[in-house]
């Protein structure tokens, strides 16, 4: 039995980087959506820092339902369903946690949906 990997093109792939500490930095920021159906994954790139278990690692202001869930992949690596069935930006809030100390970053980037 073989297993087959297959890309699609509406996964898009955002990388988070603990900055002195205390601020975070989204490559790319914003993320922009441009196929329907997507998942976005975001991948903390900086050794020592994880993603929070609690609920507060990622928290996305979607009063339209445009996010219907969010996975905790790994710590280091989170999915997010993104349907874009309306264009527009929203906001989210990204938090990190330093692994030896507790201490956590938090930052607000953008995902736009750019429904065609």
């Amino acid at each position: 039995m073989s297993t087959h990997l297959v890309q699609t093109d509406n996964v898009y792939v955002v990388s988070v980087t603990v900055i002195n500490d205390n601020e975070l930095q989204f490559t790319p920021d914003p993320v922009v959506i441009t196929k329907p159906g997507s998942m976005i994954i975001f991948s903390l790139l900086t050794p020592g820092y994880m993603f929070p278990v609690d609920g507060t690692a990622l928290v996305v202001n979607d009063d339209e339902g445009e996010f219907p869930i969010a996975w905790y992949l790994s710590p280091v690596s989170i999915g997010l369903a993104d349907y874009n069935n309306n264009a527009g930006a929203y906001s989210y809030t990204m938090t990190v946690q330093n692994i030896a100390t507790g201490a956590r970053v938090s930052q607000d980037p953008t995902i736009e949906n750019d429904n065609p």
